[in-house]
């Protein structure tokens, strides 16, 4: 070294500096990065270490309660965010604290030197992690449950249900479903067979009406009449006699009368009389009236003589100047009573033709009507028939066990019904044909007047009133003018409908009532179904009227609770079930025979209940044990409307021990979950309505399938269905009889599970311990809501929205993740200077490094 540096003094130095130099400044460097990697790592601490402490600060009310777990306070609050940004700062510094005795502040280290920025501190609840989130709140149900759920119970109602004899259940359902609709199918052949025997009735009356006009011979109108032409023979003759005209009688023998000779003779012919006032013809009076007339054809001779001078008394002599008149007036009085029968004989004949075409119209129409009623039949009963097709082949599936499939058919003569039809329709054109004959008879009865009055009478048939009997005279001159009435007898081939077959052992005895005593017993059993419908319907009206109370989306609930719905409500929205239109399934129940029919209708369409509670059942045991840590937590935390009553009296408490008389909804927060109506009573009228259609479905099957109860219903149809004469409502009858059982028992259960009361879920001596109550109802329900992802989905949010009633706090604000953000200043002591030791120049610095924290925390 010498060698080269001898004769160069102080070079060395220079040279050791240049290599110091910038050894000095890359330690310098290395120990900047090194204080910045450790205030990255105090900061992440101490961050740590905040969120730490914002997550311990839980909601105890909702921890101890209900089991969940979210922070009482949202981080961003500006309490909450002084004490979190407190927190943070003080772990930055390494726990800087005040001397208790100084008062002044010591720093444990200062390699490190770090300055929290208020502006920049944010601490946040996660949006996503709040208990008004679907999935957080289920999670933590779930592990809630993990620990304390007793799950035992949904297995027990299940392995209840497995004790039962429900096998087959769905086969059974739908085979007394197709009974009914075959009951109700064959019930609707009353009206068409109804009917045909109606308008077949009808038929043979008219064709009776008929039938005695054409076997008498010549309507008894005509006889009337005949009795009358007389009057019109008696007036013309007066007429042509007093008009001069030569007439055969007896006093015309062409002699004339003289006076005082023939004073006896004059004063015999006009002493009678002669004064016509009667409506039944007198022959004695008429020859009266002829002798009279004689007298007055000779009147201009005879009037000089007719004094009392020539023995002739005043009345005779005021009688004789009078003849004229009062013979014309009793010939007119005469031609009036003709007159007045003509006018009743014609109307007679209008009245004999609307009759007759009354009678035909009647005939046509009633069998057009009856082959129609009888094509009806026909269809109605093939519609029957296949619908027996399909319920005998589910018969045959179900004849196990001691259970009986027995035989309702009802039978119709096809055969025997379309000869009945071709019976009328073979008569049609007879009948027309019949009446056209009929009409033209009739046309020239109503002609016969007019012949009568039209040639007159000749001289000597002006004569035989007065040489013959009245009807003797009335027949020559009849005869001899040609004049007679046919006979209305007509030969006819109709086909009697009344002979045939169907009619005779169908038709024939419908309507025909007699008393059933039979009818009592089903009467008794409608009037146990109206009372048990009536007790269910009064506590339904009870359970109603408590719950009535809360209405969720009123003012009221809103001021008492902070909450307005459905906007601060998790589990707000569309209920699927519309609660304000709700059915109670209960069946009108009423004393006749029609009745039976709707009976069996409504009862029928309330049997499809069952189907999805059995369904769910079956599907429990493959489903996740999740599904039922959330059916146990839904109905162990919160009340129902029969929570305290039957063997929970006293006060009930939930599965964390909170009181369950102490909720904002005291009776309905299981059905509220359910169902989601804002109206408590919606929902809990809807829940008891569903227990009585599932009861009624259950009574119904088994009661249908029971051979006690069928051989007494069997007695009760077969009676009054013969008594009735209506054999087709046998099949209705009884199923209305067992419906009715149904019912009655139906609404008498239910109204015990409304008292808290535990009723069996089957029918039967040896189920008598195999029970559920209302609660446990409505724990199948919401395993049945909960297996559907979206049912699921809804009963945790709307006990959700329970929860938050309760606490009078919004789940929407308790998180279980919170998020935090600041920037924390650094102070380096070489870094600042690089840049310009590098010769880049106008970098201000403070020589302190911005650090940028983020990071997020669960519990």
């Amino acid at each position: 070294m010498r060698l080269f540096t001898g004769k160069n003094r102080g070079a060395i130095s220079v040279f050791l500096c240049l290599i110091l130099l910038p050894v000095l400044v890359f330690c310098g460097i290395i120990v900047d990065a090194s204080r910045l990697f450790a205030s990255k790592t105090v900061v992440s601490a101490a961050g740590d270490l905040t969120m730490n402490a914002a997550l311990s600060a839980y909601d105890k009310e909702l921890k101890d309660n209900y089991g969940l777990l979210a922070m009482a306070e949202k981080p961003e609050s500006p309490k909450m965010k002084e004490s979190l940004f407190q927190y943070f700062r003080e772990s930055c510094n390494g726990a800087l604290y005040l001397e208790q005795e100084t008062g002044e502040e010591e720093k444990l280290h200062s390699m490190i030197q770090l300055e929290a920025e208020d502006k920049e501190f944010e601490a946040k609840g996660v949006e996503s992690s709040s208990l008004g989130q679907y999935n957080v709140l289920k999670q933590q149900i779930i592990e809630y449950m993990k620990f304390r759920g007793p799950v035992y119970i949904i297995d027990d109602i299940v392995e209840k249900f497995k004790k039962l004899p429900l096998d087959k259940m769905e086969e059974k359902q739908e085979y007394i479903e197709k009974k009914s609709e075959y009951g109700q199918k064959v019930s609707k052949l009353g009206k068409p067979l109804e009917k045909a025997k109606k308008e077949i009735d009808n038929y043979i009356e008219a064709w009776n009406k008929i039938d005695g006009l054409l076997q008498g011979g010549e309507p008894g109108f005509t006889e009337e009449y005949r009795s009358k032409i007389v009057f019109w023979i008696a007036g013309k003759s007066a007429e042509m006699y007093l008009n001069g005209e030569y007439v055969d009688v007896p006093w015309e023998n062409g002699d004339m009368l003289r006076i005082p000779e023939d004073s006896a003779t004059i004063a015999a012919n006009i002493a009678g009389d002669i004064t016509w006032t009667e409506s039944i013809f007198d022959q004695d009076k008429f020859n009266n009236i002829m002798a009279a007339i004689s007298v007055y054809r000779q009147s201009d001779i005879l009037a000089g003589g007719m004094t009392e001078e020539n023995g002739f008394p005043e009345e005779i002599i005021e009688k004789f100047f009078n003849l004229y008149f009062t013979c014309h007036d009793s010939k007119e009085e005469m031609m009036q009573v003709y007159s007045r029968a003509v006018s009743d004989y014609i109307d007679s004949c209008d009245k004999l033709q609307k009759e007759l075409n009354k009678n035909i119209k009647k005939m046509l129409d009633a069998s057009e009507k009856a082959q129609k009623a009888l094509e009806e039949v026909k269809k109605k009963y093939e519609e029957a028939e296949q619908v027996k097709k399909e319920y005998e082949s589910l018969g045959q599936k179900l004849e196990i066990g001691n259970e009986t499939i027995e035989d309702d058919n009802v039978t119709i003569d096809m055969q025997a019904l379309e000869e009945l039809k071709l019976c009328l329709s073979g008569n049609q054109a007879g009948v027309e044909s019949l009446g056209n004959a009929l009409e033209q008879k009739i046309s020239s009865y109503q002609t016969i007047p007019g012949k009568i009055t039209e040639s007159g009478l000749d001289s000597v048939q002006a004569g035989y009133l007065s040489r013959y009997t009245e009807s003797s005279a009335v027949e020559l001159i009849l005869s001899e003018k040609g004049i007679y009435w046919d006979s209305m007898a007509e030969e006819t081939s109709l086909c009697d409908p009344a002979e045939q077959t169907f009619y005779k052992e169908t038709l024939a005895e419908i309507g025909q009532k007699t008393d059933a005593p039979e009818e009592k017993n089903r009467d008794d059993a409608r009037n146990e179904a109206k009372k048990n419908q009536e007790a269910y319907k009064a506590a339904l009206k009870a359970a109603r009227d408590l719950a009535s109370a809360k209405n969720l989306a009123s003012e009221q609930v809103e001021q008492e609770t902070g909450f307005a719905y459905p906007e601060d409500y998790p589990g707000a929205g569309k209920s699927e079930i519309n609660t304000d239109e709700i059915k109670d399934h209960t069946v009108k129940v009423k004393g006749d025979n029609v009745n039976d029919n709707s009976i069996v209708e409504d009862s029928g369409n309330s049997m499809g209940a069952i189907e999805g509670l059995l369904n769910a059942i079956d599907e429990l045991t493959g489903s996740t044990l999740e599904k039922a840590y959330i059916v146990e937590y839904v109905t162990e935390m919160f009340n129902c409307y029969t929570t305290g009553l039957g063997e929970e009296k006293g006060d009930v408490q939930s599965l964390s021990g909170e009181s369950l008389f102490e909720h904002y909804i005291q009776a309905g927060e299981m059905e509220y979950i359910l169902y989601g109506s804002p109206r408590i009573m919606n929902n809990v009228t809807y829940a008891v309505s569903q227990t009585f259609a599932i009861r009624l479905g259950i009574n119904s099957v088994y009661i249908f399938l029971d051979k006690e109860e069928n051989a007494i219903a069997n007695g009760i149809a077969s009676a009054i269905s013969t008594s009735a004469g209506s054999p087709w409502l046998y099949p209705i009858i009884k199923y209305g009889y067992l419906f009715c059982r149904a019912l009655a028992d139906s609404g008498s259960e239910v109204t015990k599970l409304l008292a808290g009361e535990a009723v069996q879920i089957v029918p039967g001596k040896e189920f008598k311990d195999i029970t559920l109550t209302y609660k446990e109802y409505l724990k199948l329900y919401i395993l049945c809501a909960v297996l559907s992802d979206k049912g699921e989905k809804d009963i945790v949010m709307r006990a959700a929205d329970c929860i938050q009633l309760n606490t009078k706090s919004k789940l929407s604000e308790k998180y279980t993740m919170v998020s935090l953000k600041a920037t924390v200043k650094s102070s380096t002591t070489f870094l600042p200077k690089v840049p310009a030791f590098l010769g880049k120049q106008g970098k201000e610095t403070d020589g302190k490094k911005s650090i940028l924290y983020r990071s997020v925390l669960a519990y």
